[in-house]
């Protein structure tokens, strides 16, 4: 008789890691919790790293033993229960509403387990020797990748101070990289929001031939660009201004090789967000000092922008210096080409709008799914929409 298979699944402690937190931000937006109950032993660690990711202080513990000679499963006894203040606290209406948060949630991690382990298969960037994970997280605490430094001075002062520890980057192991850059991942990290949207859509597209977005990918096709792969991508990538005041940060910026070269690409995404003040309403302060703070600051962007008169003025500035960030950043690598593009996800038509408004204002072509190309100096410019799709829970507990 053939002795039974071990049928065993071993996981990682890295994969349990990233599993866990997954299960927490899945959990993130039926909370805020008041506490966490694990069952232990086997709950303890997976608890801890939940509750950190949530926040949580309060983690109740019920005790039980089933394996008394940790060979065999025996009768469960439990040796402690949910202490009553805790019972009082997941009393009412919301706990109808994270119970069944919870058992989603759970379903999908269990999904998640029963997969087959596989090696990735992207070629484009590497984690730990394993391709099919995009390079996007700097090291440390919000460092900057080293752009705009224009006087060459390595480190500087002041509003341009860059970090050293931008020069280093690591790669996603996961969408949950991305959470870990934004300046408010419990707000901003949900389900048909832009930040996580693109983070699945990337992540997606990875270990694709090109390594770009299908609907990205199209774009540049149809502007006459081929041969197209991902070199480098960076999440929340920072690239210093001119004059006083926040870095214009990209919500991916991207190196790109194509059969013209190697192109500089800058993506603001939208879902349900918007783009913001006009640039004349934005140049319109009160005080004297911030008034000519911005206008040394704009000065630098029109040195980054296509040619144009007062016709600006009625675009969002968050457009406009997006997409001169893809210029300067081109400059800075010394390439020929740049691109500028809103990767929408349902947008609003009035986010459509304010794109549509830069485009008229610089004499191209407003549609969604389409590229026009200008230029600035001998840099070619092209500047797109792309509608792209949200992400499915099938793909989510893929990537995830």
């Amino acid at each position: 008789m053939t002795a039974p298979r071990d049928k065993a699944f071993p996981v990682s402690w890295d994969q349990f890691h990233r599993d866990a937190r997954a299960l927490a931000w899945r959990l993130a937006s039926a909370g805020p919790f008041d506490a966490l109950v694990t069952i232990t032993r086997g709950g303890l660690v997976p608890a801890a790293i939940v509750a950190r990711e949530l926040d949580i202080r309060v983690i109740e513990t019920v005790c039980v033993a089933s394996y008394h000679d940790y060979k065999t499963q025996g009768g469960l006894k439990v040796l402690k229960t949910i202490a009553p203040d805790v019972v009082r606290l997941n009393e009412g209406d919301r706990r109808h509403r994270q119970d069944r948060a919870r058992n989603a949630a759970e379903s999908a991690f269990r999904h998640r387990l029963r997969k087959a382990p596989r090696a990735a298969d992207g070629r484009h960037f590497h984690h730990r020797s394993v391709a099919g994970h995009l390079d996007l997280l700097s090291l440390g605490h919000g460092p900057r990748f080293p752009a705009a430094d224009r006087q060459g001075r390595g480190v500087t002062s002041g509003p341009r101070r860059i970090s050293m520890a931008g020069r280093l980057h690591t790669a996603t192991r996961g969408i949950c990289g991305w959470r870990d850059r934004l300046a408010k991942p419990d707000t901003q990290w949900k389900r048909r929001f832009s930040a996580f949207e693109t983070a699945m859509s990337w992540e997606l597209a990875s270990p694709t031939e090109s390594g770009l977005p299908t609907p990205i990918e199209q774009l540049f096709h149809g502007s006459g660009f081929k041969d197209l792969t991902l070199l480098l991508a960076v999440a929340e990538h920072q690239v210093e201004l001119d004059g006083q005041g926040h870095a214009s940060q990209c919500d991916v910026w991207a190196l790109i090789d194509t059969d013209l070269g190697k192109l500089s690409l800058t993506v603001e995404a939208k879902a349900n967000e918007k783009f913001g003040e006009t640039l004349e309403a934005w140049l319109s302060v009160s005080s004297e000092t911030k008034r000519r703070n911005r206008e040394l600051r704009w000065e630098y962007l029109r040195q980054n922008l296509p040619p144009c008169d007062r016709r600006f003025l009625s675009v969002p500035y968050q457009i406009l210096h997006r997409c001169a960030a893809a210029v300067i950043e081109a400059k800075r690598l010394k390439l020929r080409h740049a691109a500028f593009l809103v990767q929408s996800f349902s947008a609003p038509e009035k986010s459509f709008q304010a794109y549509a408004a830069f485009c008229q204002a610089l004499g191209l072509q407003q549609a969604r799914g389409g590229m026009s190309m200008s230029s600035v100096g001998d840099i070619s410019l092209g500047v797109g929409w792309a509608d792209c799709p949200f992400a499915t829970d099938q793909q989510i507990a893929a990537i995830a």
